[in-house]
């Protein structure tokens, strides 16, 4: 029991680490931020539960005696979940990667303590903070946590698909398609009924990173790829300059998809499989 203990809070002061280096590694010189800042606070939990008895901060009262491993994870997500966009995947523009350590922590709690992350996640949904919704999508997807099928799906469901989304808003489609009986139907049915380019551009990088991830199958989204670019013309085009961002979607559009050739300089072009 005393060996499990200590290992989960080694856990998180690696996972905490880990961050530190991944939020350090773009910059030329290192520079300590109120991300850095956070992180190694979080790192130094299992040190300050045994030093402090309490810690208070930003209203803030924390027990860190009274603090099970479980809490100290918990105080660990809040803390972080605000920073960033996180992702269990190969990060996307915009998201930051967390890593095998953090994956490990969170999946401690949805073994362990679901009901309480439960609780927890449906919370972040409700916030006004973006980046806790962002993550709320992101575990619930990630981790297929049945009990927020329909929460989750209520946060997008009927909207209007021609405006531009918040990510936080297209991660909840995204989650919600991780349920889908046929994988991701939600977020391709999203991308056939959107002409806004912002969301056009975020869904194909969804298929991209899960595509990477092995976790999409190649043949359905050749597929969408094919309905989407069959009759030409405008919205064609449009599509067409995204997969630039797109390597491996690109290829596919290549080898599966005959592109008409209403604008053939453009598509042409953009349809070249990359080097």
């Amino acid at each position: 029991m005393l060996k499990t203990k200590l290992s989960r809070e080694a856990l998180l002061t690696t996972a905490c680490g880990v961050l530190i280096v991944l939020h350090g590694l773009p910059m030329k010189i290192f520079t300590v931020t109120p991300i850095t800042l956070t992180l190694l606070v979080l790192a130094a939990l299992p040190a300050l539960r045994g030093m402090l008895t309490v810690f208070k901060g930003a209203g803030v009262e924390v027990n860190f005696r009274e603090l099970t491993v479980h809490e100290q994870v918990f105080f660990f997500l809040d803390g972080i979940a605000t920073q960033q966009a996180w992702t269990f995947y190969a990060p996307r523009a915009d998201e930051q990667y967390l890593g095998p350590a953090f994956h490990h922590l969170v999946k401690e709690l949805v073994t362990n303590n679901r009901t309480r992350l439960v609780a927890r996640l449906r919370q972040w949904l409700d916030s006004p903070e973006p980046n806790l919704r962002w993550f709320a999508a992101e575990i619930i997807g990630f981790f297929r946590i049945e009990e927020l099928r329909r929460v989750v799906r209520r946060h997008w469901e009927g909207a209007d698909w021609n405006r531009t989304w918040e990510p936080w808003e297209l991660n909840c489609v995204w989650a919600s398609a991780r349920f889908d009986a046929v994988p991701y139907a939600s977020l391709r049915e999203a991308l056939l009924a959107t002409r806004n380019r912002d969301n056009q551009a975020w869904i194909l990088r969804a298929f991209e990173q899960m595509l990477a991830a092995g976790e999409a199958r190649q043949e359905d989204i050749a597929e969408t790829l094919r309905e989407l670019l069959r009759d030409g013309g405008e919205r064609a085009g449009e599509v067409v300059a995204l997969l630039r961002d797109c390597p491996t979607l690109q290829g596919i559009a290549a080898a599966s998809v005959s592109v008409p050739t209403a604008s053939p300089g453009v598509q042409s072009e953009a349809m070249e499989q990359p080097a």
